[in-house]
């Protein structure tokens, strides 16, 4: 944890605490407000994280997960004992604090006016691309609707995605460098799955045990 920054997860559930893991980096939380919206209506929210962090698919619920895993006493993590779950109150307040956190709405990339030379040139790149073949354009825009969290593919908007960053442990640069004894982390609560359907169904899911 100490050596790459990163953080122990227990999303596959907790029966099994010291080789049932995964191990991620520290999300941001801005922007929240402009980005739980889910793809399709009756989805959870998209909190991110995998979507698996949260035993209510949701922001509010997502606290309650990380204070399972990182609010406690000792690793054994042993409700009454080691950690208590927050009241209704402290859920509203957490979720309130995370939703103020940066901007407030979405602005529109296409439109925006900037000074600086150089970065109307990358504004241009971000929304336009580089002028070289796919896949490396650099059409930012594609992925990152108006430089945001959300994505802008009609339907699939604002889905989760497999980035395909867990196959890079398979390179030799990254095998020298990581402990082969760390779990792959398969996403969606799924140790073996490769989550390349975009968004996950609920059954894909650990609710990290309420």
């Amino acid at each position: 944890m100490r050596k790459f920054g990163l953080i122990l997860e227990n999303v596959d559930g907790m029966d099994n605490l010291e080789k049932k893991f995964v191990m991620r980096s520290v999300p941001h939380a801005l922007a929240l407000n402009t980005s739980l919206q889910p793809a399709t209506s009756g989805l959870p929210e998209m909190i991110g994280w995998s979507a698996d962090g949260s035993p209510t698919n949701t922001l509010r619920g997502f606290a309650i997960g990380a204070v399972k895993q990182h609010f406690t006493k000792t690793l054994d993590r042993n409700l009454g004992t080691d950690f208590r779950l927050p009241t209704e109150a402290e859920l509203d307040a957490m979720e309130a604090f995370q939703l103020s956190l940066g901007r407030q709405q979405d602005l529109d990339l296409k439109t925006l006016m900037l000074n600086n030379k150089r970065a109307i040139k990358g504004q241009s790149i971000f929304i336009n691309g580089n002028g070289k073949p796919a896949p490396f354009d650099g059409t930012c825009m594609a992925c990152h609707n108006n430089a945001g969290a959300t994505t802008s593919f009609g339907s699939l908007a604002n889905s989760n995605f497999n980035t395909g960053v867990e196959d890079r442990r398979d390179s030799r640069t990254v095998r020298a460098i990581i402990d082969a004894g760390i779990p792959r982390d398969g996403g969606f609560g799924n140790s073996v799955t490769d989550p390349t359907g975009c968004i996950a169904p609920s059954s894909l899911r650990d609710p990290l045990i309420l």
